[in-house]
This record gives C-alpha cells, structure tokens and sequence, in this order.
C-alpha cells in the first residue's frame, strides 16, 4: 500500500522591517507623556536631552513643578459634543490658538556648529563692543552709544548658549545639576570680579591724569574737569577690551567638541 504524502505547511512569512522615514512619529504610538519622554531620551542625543529636561541647581523647582503637576487628576467626561470646543486664551492682550507652548529653548547654532566657533566669535563681538566703548566721548552720538551695546548683547548671546551646551555635554547626567550651579555661580562671581576691576582701573587712570583727592567725587560734579573723567573712562575700556582679546585666544586654542553622538547613555 502506497504511503500517501505528507502536507506540506508553508512557513508564516516574517514581516519585513519597516524603514525609518525620518518622519515623527505618528501620535497613536504613544498612550501617555510618559512615553513620548521615554522615546525622546532613547532617541535624542545626550546633551539636548540634559539641556531640555534639566533644571537649574538642584533641580528643586523643577521637582516641585512635576509634584504640583501630579497631584492634579483630569476628570472624565464620556459622550459630550466635542465638535465646538474652543481652547483658545488671552495673554498680555493677545489671542492664543492653546493655552500650553514653549518658552524660548536656545543653543540651535551650538548643536550645528559646535561651541568652540561661537564661542570665539562670542568672544571677538564681545572685544570689538569694549573697544566701541573706549571711544566714546562726550559728544558722542546715540547711534555710537548704541552700537557698542547691540554688539555686546550679541556677543554675549553668542558665546553664553554654546558655553552652557560644552559644559553639560561633558558630564554625566547625574552631574548635571552640579554643571549648573557652578555655571551659575561662576557667572556671579565673574559679574562682581568684572565691577571691581573696572571700578579700580577707573581709580587709577583718574591718578594718573591728576585727581589727587582721596575719593572719586559724584558724577555730578564731573563737568569740572570733564576731560580727566572721558580719558579715564576710554582707557578703562580699552584695557577691558584686551582682557576680551585673551578670551578670543583661550577659546581657539582650547580643544574640539566631543559630544555623544549615539544615545545608548
């Protein structure tokens, strides 16, 4: 008797593995905020992550903002007409579309161009403003007033956002916190540091040019000798512009950046 043939059954066929597009994800990946958190730490590199989910200092407020955000409870509400619901909000006499968005978040140009460059650049805008500085005079217009300032801010915006993004992206996530406080502590003393040095470089270019008093009299008696004031004012400035330049140097001179680029952290 002919032994009849064995059916064969046909192995399921495995899915091929979609490719990334680049594109977001689609919102019904996700189920709560928790995941949307949890995805963008597994996906995000590890220096925008502690810029964007870290606090200042210890990280207090921002503890205390997740606890106050936690003890609130959305109620629910089935089968209610949601086809006119309007979200809408007024603030400082403007109308908003939401009541939730995003304060400013900086440090594109560092995450593209890395922090040395800017940082330089910070730095060099920074010198060029003190330098407008010391030619100021007395009869000095507001444009050349304000030009000086203009570039200030703009060297300071430079060099502060990529500064603050090597700082965190050289630690450990669990410094972070440290990183903060001792940035925000140096930039404390650097404040008091800079007053005083430019409180004594005044003094002592006003010796220089002949006020032999014991102090510094007020500015409103300054038009007695108005030509020792602005001599002493420019040459403060122009020494402060030189102590700018030696920034320039350190920042070229210091080494590459060295991020994460991966996120297995």
């Amino acid at each position: 008797m002919a032994q009849k043939g064995k059916r064969k059954i046909a192995a399921p066929k495995k899915s091929a593995k979609k490719k990334h597009s680049g594109k977001a994800a689609p919102a019904q990946e996700f189920v709560s905020l928790q995941e949307i958190v949890a995805k963008a730490r597994r996906k995000l590199p590890r220096h925008l992550w502690n810029h964007l989910s870290g606090g200042a200092d210890s990280e207090t407020t921002l503890l205390r903002n997740r606890q106050a955000l936690d003890s609130l409870a959305l109620r629910q509400r089935v089968l209610v007409d949601v086809r006119n619901i309007d979200i809408s909000t007024t603030l400082l006499g403007r109308r908003l579309a939401s009541p939730v968005f995003l304060a400013p978040v900086g440090g594109w140009l560092a995450d593209r161009f890395g922090s040395r460059m800017l940082c330089t650049i910070g730095s060099a805008l920074t010198a060029v403003s003190m330098l407008g500085f010391s030619r100021l005079g007395a009869d000095s217009s507001q444009v050349a007033v304000m030009a000086p300032l203009m570039l200030l801010g703009l060297g300071w915006a430079f060099f502060q956002s990529p500064n603050l993004s090597g700082m965190f992206s050289a630690v450990e996530p669990r410094h972070v916190g440290a990183v903060s406080g001792l940035s925000l502590t140096s930039a404390n003393v650097a404040n008091a540091m800079g007053v005083a040095v430019g409180s004594v470089l005044f003094i002592r270019w006003l010796k220089f040019y002949g006020l032999t008093d014991a102090g510094v009299p007020p500015y409103t008696e300054w038009g007695q000798a108005p030509e020792i004031f602005i001599r002493s004012f420019q040459n403060s400035w122009l020494v402060i512009a030189l102590l700018a330049a030696c920034a320039i140097v350190t920042s070229v001179m210091r080494g590459k950046d060295r991020r994460s680029k991966g996120t297995d952290w």
